[in-house]
């Protein structure tokens, strides 16, 4: 699925060079093929995707309401979302991580409170609250509208990793 997601992702305007999706050290990640030689990615921005448009069904798979996309885009979301997206596998990730957290003392829930939202502390989720932190770091702002960016959203990132460069498109 990986190759059919690059093809659709070519077939809609966009391109990838010397990249692949598979698991590593963070997750579900891009990661170069070859570490020597150049990484593109370029992602149209008709594959960006108002994040007010997206939903989780009953059984939390990530969905768009929006019938006017056509059908290449449609076809490339359904892929994407089925392999790469939310569903109740991240859904139950994210409970047991909740769970664990909410088993901490008291004193260090008190000091955590002060630096995340208190949403983490809750024990009752809603499918727009599991929506918002799936998309809290999947999504970028432009001209005061979130947009959800698929495959650059793989990418992994930490303070030790590889510098890239953003340029536009």
């Amino acid at each position: 699925n990986k190759d059919k997601i690059f093809d659709l992702l070519n077939i809609n305007g966009g391109f990838s060079k010397n990249i692949t999706i598979k698991k590593g050290n963070y997750g579900l990640g891009v990661y170069t093929q070859n570490s020597s030689k150049k990484v593109e990615l370029f992602l149209p921005q008709k594959l960006l995707i108002d994040t007010s448009k997206l939903t989780l069904d009953n059984n939390y798979n990530l969905k768009i309401n929006d019938n006017n996309n056509d059908e290449l885009i449609k076809k490339f979301f359904k892929l994407y979302f089925e392999n790469y997206g939310f569903n109740i596998n991240t859904k139950k990730e994210i409970d047991i991580f909740l769970k664990n957290l909410n088993n901490l003392s008291t004193i260090l829930k008190d000091y955590l409170k002060f630096f995340f939202n208190k949403i983490f502390f809750e024990h009752k989720f809603t499918q727009k609250d599991y929506l918002n932190l799936y998309l809290n770091s999947r999504q970028i702002k432009i001209q005061n509208k979130n947009y959800f960016m698929p495959l650059i959203e793989l990418i992994n990132h930490s303070t030790e990793g590889t510098e890239y460069l953003v340029s536009e498109g």
